[in-house]
This record gives structure tokens, C-alpha cells and sequence, in this order.
């Protein structure tokens, strides 16, 4: 325990010399251990260290318990990167990760929301709205609740705004609502505004 190379470079030269099936089950067997002894209130770093490792590892000699530790941790480092604004990290993470979840059966349907809507979320911060914008209309074909659906709509939003396109998040935001039952238009007469005026001061003194 505690040993490590002096440098880098040795670390690299002799890691080269090992086969590429002897070197995934050596990450996998690293990503097993340094799990098993992380604390449950890592550091960050020690978060990305397993991540490191896990990426590298050969995925095929999981464990249904071991994939979903690694799902989650995964997702946990990509949350953390994705807070410290490094979105191709992020992104990384989140692609092994749903690499990983297709193996897992049972399907683990709210781990794969998770890493679905942070993966979308990723994309945004990447300026990658195309992808995003794909990745949103597939999981509101899937989405069913509500909490689910306004999630999504507040996305589409998000990037409407971010390319500047003020007009197209108000209209985003009527489709929203309206998908939840509350239809406002966005172009509303005079009558309409002032009995809408009329209710909200309504509400406020009762």
C-alpha cells in the first residue's frame, strides 16, 4: 500500500509493456479497490482517480452490482465536472456510462434518466445545441410525468436563449405548458391581459 512510481514516465513505459487484456483487467481491479476504500465523502479528486480507472477497465468482467457502482460514480464525476464548467470531461464520463447501462437488466430506468438528462445538460454547456436538441425530443418521446416533461421544456428554453433567440424560448415555454394543460398565449389581446391582470389582483387579496 502507499507505493507509487517516482515519475510518470516510468509509470508509462512499464505500462506499455503490458498487453491490452492484462491492462484493462489491471484498471478494472484498480477501479474495484480504490471503490471499496473510497470514504462517503471523497474529495473530488479522489472521485475523478476512479473514474480514471473505470474508463480504462474492461467492462465485459463486471458484475451487475459492480456496473451499477461504476454508473454511479460516473455520473457522480461527471456532476462534478460538469459544476467545474469542463463539459468534454463530463461528457466523457457519461458516454462510458451509457455504455455501461446497456448491459444492465433489469433496465435501472431512473439511472438511465439521470445520466440521459446530464448528458443532454453536458451538451448545452458544450455549445452543442443540435445534439442537445435531439437528445431532448428523444427523452420527451419517453417522458411521461410532468416534473419529467417540464424539465425538458425548461432545457429547449435554456437554449433558445443562449442563441439569442428570445422570441422562440416564450414560444417553447407556451408549448410547455400547454403539453401540461395550461395554455398561454403568447400573443394575447388587450381583453385577455387585463382579465388576467383582474384574476392576479384577485388572488392577491383574498
Amino acid at each position: 500500500e502507499r507505493l507509487a512510481f517516482a515519475h510518470d514516465a516510468i509509470w508509462e513505459s512499464v505500462r506499455a509493456q503490458i498487453n491490452d487484456r492484462a491492462r484493462q483487467a489491471m484498471h478494472l481491479q484498480f477501479a474495484l479497490t480504490l471503490l471499496d476504500a473510497r470514504p462517503l465523502a471523497s474529495e473530488a479528486e479522489a472521485v475523478f482517480r476512479i473514474a480514471s480507472q473505470i474508463l480504462q477497465a474492461d467492462a465485459c468482467q463486471l458484475e451487475s452490482r459492480q456496473r451499477l457502482a461504476f454508473i454511479e460514480l460516473l455520473l457522480e464525476a461527471a456532476g462534478q465536472a460538469k459544476a467545474s464548467a469542463a463539459a468534454p470531461t463530463a461528457l466523457r464520463y457519461l458516454r462510458y456510462a451509457r455504455h455501461l447501462l446497456e448491459a444492465v437488466q433489469p433496465a435501472n430506468l431512473k439511472l438511465a434518466r439521470s445520466v440521459a438528462l446530464l448528458y443532454t445538460r453536458c451538451l448545452i454547456l458544450n455549445a452543442d445545441y443540435v445534439a442537445a436538441e435531439h437528445d431532448i425530443q428523444r427523452l420527451l418521446s419517453q417522458a411521461s410525468a410532468p416534473l419529467e416533461r417540464a424539465e425538458l421544456y425548461k432545457l429547449k428554453c435554456e437554449i433558445c436563449s443562449l442563441r439569442g433567440d428570445y422570441a422562440g424560448a416564450i414560444n417553447t415555454a407556451a408549448d410547455g405548458l400547454a403539453s401540461l394543460g395550461v395554455n398561454l398565449p403568447t400573443q394575447p389581446t388587450f381583453e385577455q391581459a387585463q382579465q388576467a391582470w383582474l384574476e392576479v389582483q384577485q388572488a392577491l387579496e383574498q
